[in-house]
């Protein structure tokens, strides 16, 4: 018997609809950093943002959603039954596996909230829990509840994925053109409606580059740091790829389209100088093309284990074009990274990270079992005093593992590691042969395998974030972007081992 996971939110029912206007509200505030500080603890006499008790404007529509959904009891019964077929299949390797991806998060949750009992202050520490607990709410409600499974009729894929895809690319193209204007104009563009962040070269504790010997501040958007507004784009970037190979097939106006969606955002995340995000998306693009064995439209095809020309899709033009672009581009990445001080581009940021990865080390060694506690980093290398570190410096060490031994202990180290390296490595995805228009002759199996593959290079790609970046664990536009994404792949994961549903 198949589950139709369309019940949840029935296309007819007004509710539906509702909650559909809610969730995209959701993604277009994502972004923003519209907050009310409730209060927060002073550490060393000044504010900081990780000791402090905020509520966002998405915090407020994802808890609008969740209650909308998990209040009724029918949609409660129908994710429980969709929960108790994929822990009673017949595949006991992927029911183990489809049982650890939903509940290693929420046991990573329940260790967070034993480890309150010996913070340093509970108060934040509690905060986090709930900050979780909302964040595995988005978690399961993509998964069981806005994510399409599979259609034999490309027309008719799910209008809540395709609405899903288009707003988190709207969002990318806008912060993008954002964090281009700031950058040409090197200081902030006054949008405080939205809490813009207030930047200019002369401000201390702006992110810039040195490029001739003058400082430069790198494009925020409306992010409170360039690498989480690089992170958001390497999302919207691989998204946007899989959108226009999804719906916008040998249609002449979505070459332009594509090129410039595309074009604005690899140009933001460039002046965004996120070395992480930008190694991310080179990860996360090698990966797509190694699984498919295609390149862009499809040109390529394998055939008995060689690669053959099959018929050339761009004209002539397009491709002088294209080809007139890429080394413009070439060149002029070039002349800028001739002229940009790589001391304060790569080594200044090595350095900074390797005195917080000092701290934490020293903090593991004397609390490897049990960590000091959720939250608590900041406020412990703030009391402590294990090295001397200037207002500006208290911020987590730039690493997720690391962080999260650090506070939770090994025990959370291994929750949340193995986590995501089930979601990492479980991939039932098969190498895509593509035809002239770009997809499979099995029309039906292509959405599964562009949509498997994508998104699991986006879980491939946050590798280099997770190893030199914290804003995926700790900053709530990272948090939501990190815990969508998972969802996403562990949906996939999911549908695909256990085959349920057939409409969305």
């Amino acid at each position: 018997m198949k589950i139709n996971f369309s019940k949840i939110f029935p296309k007819k029912n007004r509710r539906s609809i509702y909650c559909r206007l809610l969730f995209f509200g959701f993604l277009f505030t994502a972004t923003l950093s519209m907050r009310k500080v409730l209060w927060y603890i002073p550490l060393k006499g000044s504010f900081n943002e990780y000791a402090d008790v905020s509520i966002y404007v998405s915090d407020i529509f994802i808890l609008i959603i969740l209650a909308s959904v998990f209040i009724k009891s029918e949609h409660i019964i129908d994710i429980m039954s969709i929960i108790r077929r994929c822990f009673t299949g017949n595949n006991a390797r992927g029911t183990v596996s489809s049982f650890l991806i939903i509940t290693l998060p929420f046991a990573l949750i329940i260790w967070a909230a034993f480890s309150l009992f010996y913070a340093i202050e509970p108060s934040i520490g509690a905060v986090f829990v709930l900050k979780m607990v909302e964040l595995y709410g988005v978690y399961l409600l993509v998964i069981f509840c806005n994510v399409p499974c599979e259609t034999n009729d490309t027309k008719r894929l799910s209008c809540n994925f395709k609405g899903m895809l288009g707003g988190i690319i709207f969002m990318g193209v806008l912060e993008a053109v954002l964090g281009i204007v700031q950058f040409f104009k090197q200081h902030s563009l006054g949008l405080t409606f939205i809490k813009e962040s207030v930047i200019s070269p002369v401000l201390p504790g702006v992110a810039k580059v040195i490029i001739n010997n003058t400082h430069y501040i790198r494009a925020y958007g409306t992010f409170p740091h360039p690498n989480i507004l690089g992170g958001f784009l390497f999302v919207s970037i691989i998204l946007s790829h899989l959108y226009f190979r999804l719906f916008y097939v040998e249609q002449a106006y979505a070459n332009v389209r594509k090129l410039g969606v595309l074009l604005l955002q690899y140009t933001a995340i460039i002046v965004t100088f996120s070395k992480s995000a930008i190694l991310g998306l080179i990860i996360a693009l090698l990966y797509i093309s190694i699984v498919s064995h295609g390149t862009i439209r499809g040109t390529q095809i394998i055939r008995r284990g060689k690669i053959f020309l099959k018929e050339k899709v761009i004209s002539a033009k397009q491709k002088s074009f294209l080809g007139s672009l890429l080394v413009i581009g070439m060149v002029s990445l070039m002349m800028i990274f001739s002229r940009i001080n790589m001391d304060t581009l790569f080594f200044q940021s090595l350095r900074e990270r390797a005195l917080y990865q000092s701290v934490v080390v020293a903090i593991i060694y004397k609390h490897p079992i049990l960590g000091i506690s959720c939250g608590q980093l900041v406020i412990f290398m703030a009391q402590q005093s294990i090295y001397p570190l200037f207002d500006w410096q208290l911020q987590p060490v730039h690493n997720i593992f690391l962080l999260i031994w650090a506070e939770l202990g090994v025990v959370g180290f291994f929750i949340f590691t193995l986590w995501y390296v089930l979601l990492a490595i479980v991939v039932p995805v098969k190498k895509i042969s593509f035809s002239r228009n770009g997809f499979s002759k099995e029309k039906h199996r292509t959405f599964k395998e562009l949509y498997g593959t994508y998104i699991h290079a986006l879980v491939i790609g946050f590798i280099p974030i997770l190893l030199f970046d914290h804003y995926l664990w700790d900053i709530q536009q990272g948090q939501i972007i990190f815990w969508v994404v998972m969802a996403l792949n562990a949906r996939y994961i999911i549908t695909q081992i256990h085959k349920i549903g057939n409409n969305c």
